[in-house]
């Protein structure tokens, strides 16, 4: 049986600590420790001593560049990837000549982070990863095509299992994606996504209607997975 590979995640949203664990473990990732502050991520790796980190580009306290920069100086073999929703090009040739070897967006596909990070481990990738096109408005609003895809369909009154039987993904991938919309719309259920999406102009306002008289605020079923909104 392969090694798994010892990961650390430094991301201020614990949502997003639970959404990488069940996205990589079953991939053969261990994720031995989490931070949520940069200054955090330092004494992380020096008492697991992982293979790879995974860091957000906007950790509070501490700069996500400066921890990549000590990680490189301290512990040179360890592997800094940063996983993040930014996509200014300038903030990836800065994270890329900080030491990064990698640079990908938390809307990539799922089911291909694990093997993307490998890559990474193994040789730098020198382009960022996992930001297609999007339509005006959702690029306004921070969302990929993929992200803008599952909230249409979402506002459609498709539930978890039918947005991803009609995009081909798992319906942990599409919990993956909500995770990202909820966080970039700035909502925590499916009723604010929408009610925001049409405020955007993402989706029409007969879309978003009808995405609220299925999902009414506060109804069971309402948020991506059932879990309660996340407390800071």
């Amino acid at each position: 049986m392969a090694e798994r590979v010892r990961t650390v995640v430094a991301d201020d949203s614990r949502l997003m600590h639970e959404a990488l664990r069940e996205v990589l473990e079953p991939d053969g990732f261990e994720i031995v420790a989490t931070a949520r502050a940069g200054n955090e991520v330092i004494p992380r790796v020096r008492d697991v001593r992982p293979a790879v980190v995974l860091l957000d580009l906007s950790l509070p306290g501490v700069d996500a560049i400066d921890v990549i920069q000590r990680l490189r100086r301290q512990y040179p073999d360890v592997v800094a990837v940063v996983l993040t929703d930014a996509e200014e090009p300038t903030d990836v040739a800065e994270v890329l000549a900080a030491g990064a070897s990698a640079f990908i967006s938390k809307s990539v596909d799922p089911q291909l982070l694990g093997a993307t990070i490998r890559l990474a481990i193994a040789a730098p990738i020198p382009a960022p990863v996992g930001f297609p096109a999007a339509d005006r408005e959702s690029l306004a609003a921070g969302l990929t095509a993929r992200e803008a895809d599952v909230l249409k369909l979402l506002a459609a009154g498709r539930s978890n299992l039918g947005i991803g039987e009609a995009l081909f993904v798992s319906e942990q991938t599409v919990k993956f994606h909500l995770t990202n919309i909820y966080k970039k719309l700035g909502a925590s259920n499916r009723t604010q996504a929408v009610t925001k999406a049409h405020e955007l102009g993402i989706i029409s306002r007969d879309r978003a209607r009808t995405a609220t008289r299925r999902h009414p605020p506060g109804a069971s079923g309402s948020r991506a997975d059932g879990a309660a909104p996340e407390s800071n």
